[in-house]
């Protein structure tokens, strides 16, 4: 990444890049999970040199998402 004095880029944030999936992967690993993962560039990734995260990270390297909520899929901030 190119350093550009305008942008925010949070380094060393824990919630930036994959910090907070490497941290929930260490806990649920300490909780007695033994298969646990982490996303080690984020989702979004890295900022470029205009700050837009763009640099690796799980959706630019074209891996599957969605935004949309399945309904059938128990959610706890759902009404039962």
């Amino acid at each position: 990444m190119m350093d550009n004095p305008t942008c925010r880029r949070n380094e060393g944030d824990p919630n930036q890049s994959g910090g907070r999936s490497l941290k929930a992967a260490e806990d649920a690993f300490q909780a007695g999970f033994s298969k646990v993962h982490s996303v080690k560039e984020g989702f979004e990734g890295e900022k470029d040199e205009n700050c837009y995260q763009t640099v690796g990270g799980w959706k630019n390297r074209g891996l599957p998402y969605t935004y949309d909520i399945n309904p059938n899929l128990p959610y706890s901030f759902r009404k039962k």
